[in-house]
């Protein structure tokens, strides 16, 4: 038997009514209309002086009071617990960046829910022991329905709604075969360090996306998120570029022309604009109500080598040639050029250490400082008095041997390049024509099909989308 809930609404005398009706159909295909719930709206007169005060909601004799669970009826209840199945849509437009070097992801999202999984929902929550829609009007009703329909939002683990400035509703849409309800999202994205060896760094730019279990007295009601079983670019998927203004051809968006479009950040630079995906399944309480995207990112390390690279490179040759030129340098000039090496290094090096929460005292970048140091210091001893030039021929090679480290870090960044693009997702995983197709073929998390990579662990399911 398949139930399909509609609003009707109807005039009578000098109120207008709106029933929520559950239809359905029996085997021999006849009809059958239960009315859910009755609503009332405050644009007519809904209380007319004709209307006796015992039949008006609120009142004793009203079949609200009769209806509606008392305090202690609601109290003494035991909390019930459901798992929703919901399918969330992800559209990516674009990472901007604010004056404060913060990220954010400007998005779209979309939860629905559709077919009979609606269906139930509705009838349990137009329920009128738990849903009291006796004396509020027709909209502010249907209003409320779609709030308790849908789930709220967290990202990174903090509370997202309109007041935080993350998410606004844009609108919501019921019919009698799906309701579905549309956020525009402005996700604040976790920077973390994910390779950081002079002269590159790159960085993972991330938000956890969870929808919220809700409560409504004695139901609690947990999102379990469903996935398209054939195509990845159903669940998160970067907004159609086709008539972008920057695009002057009709051929096929190239990953270029996608990095353009989803790129509005001037500290980092894309390693690839097609997002990691991952789902985290709960295997205790049996459901996923989040998941995680992740965009991989580098500082530019050409500009490192022209702020700091060739600017120590400058001071390594200078050093070099007063250390085997030391008969035509006076003592005086001598400690004079080796204190404004040193100063120079002062002002260039430090932007080499990034901040951390944790720091680790032998790292490449701090090798290649101290390097520098040790070798400034020992090339400033004047040979006169150490009765010997072996100080400052140490410290001059020390010096040039720090630049192994510069060598060292551009191998190791393009290696992580190669792995971090080898492994990151195809463009048909993320971009799609389509965006959203009509009918879209979902199963749970757990249940996900061969084209999902799956990390099974001990408590959680991690699964690749």
């Amino acid at each position: 038997m398949v139930a399909v809930p509609y609003i009707s609404l109807c005039r009578k005398r000098d109120s207008l009514q709106a029933r929520v009706i559950i239809s359905r159909k029996s085997s021999t295909g006849k009809a059958f209309l239960h009315t859910v719930a009755i609503m009332s709206t405050d644009a007519f007169n809904i209380h007319p002086p004709s209307t006796p005060d015992s039949m008006r909601p609120g009142s004793a004799g009203s079949n609200r009071s009769r209806n509606t669970l008392s305090v202690s009826e609601v109290l003494g209840q035991n909390m019930k617990e459901e798992i929703v199945k919901i399918r969330n849509f992800l559209l990516l437009k674009y990472v901007t960046e604010n004056n404060d070097k913060e990220l954010n992801l400007v998005a779209t999202c979309k939860q629905e829910l559709s077919g009979l999984e609606m269906d139930e929902q509705v009838q349990k929550l137009c329920d009128d022991k738990m849903f009291d829609m006796g004396t509020s009007t027709t909209c502010r009703d249907i209003e409320t329905l779609s709030k308790r329909l849908f789930f709220d939002y967290r990202l990174n683990d903090l509370t997202a709604d309109e007041a935080s400035g993350w998410i606004k509703t844009r609108r919501v849409e019921m019919n009698s075969t799906k309701a579905r309800k549309t956020f525009q999202m402005n996700a604040p994205l976790e920077v973390d360090e994910y390779y950081n060896r002079f002269p590159f760094k790159i960085v993972t730019a991330s938000v956890m996306i969870e929808l919220s279990s809700s409560a409504i007295r004695d139901q609690r009601r947990r999102p379990n998120l469903l996935l398209a079983k054939e195509h990845k670019a159903m669940n998160v998927v970067i907004q159609n570029i086709k008539h972008l203004k920057e695009r002057k051809t009709k051929d096929e968006p190239t990953e270029t022309d996608i990095k353009m479009k989803m790129d509005r950040v001037k500290s980092y630079d894309f390693v690839t604009p097609f997002p990691e995906v991952t789902y985290q399944y709960d295997k205790k309480k049996k459901y996923c109500p989040k998941f995680k995207v992740t965009f991989y990112m580098v500082e530019s390390g050409t500009s490192k080598f022209v702020q700091i690279v060739f600017p120590m490179l400058l001071i390594a040759i200078l050093n070099t040639v007063q250390v085997l030129d030391r008969d035509f340098v006076e003592n005086t000039n001598y400690l004079n050029n080796a204190a404004t090496f040193a100063l120079t290094a002062v002002f260039i090096l430090p932007s080499i250490i990034s901040e951390s929460n944790t720091q680790d005292l032998i790292t490449m970048n701090n090798t290649y400082i101290i390097l520098i140091f040790v070798g400034l210091a020992l090339s400033s001893i004047p040979a006169e008095m150490m009765g010997t030039n072996v100080p400052a021929l140490t410290g001059m090679i020390v010096i040039w041997i720090s630049f192994i480290m510069p060598i060292i870090g551009c191998f190791g960044y393009f290696q992580q390049y190669r792995s971090i693009r080898r492994a990151s997702p195809e463009q048909t995983e993320r971009y799609d024509e389509e965006q959203e197709r009509e009918s879209v073929v979902t199963t749970t998390v757990d249940k996900a099909s061969h084209i999902y990579k799956r990390d099974p662990f001990d408590k959680f399911i991690i699964v690749h989308g």
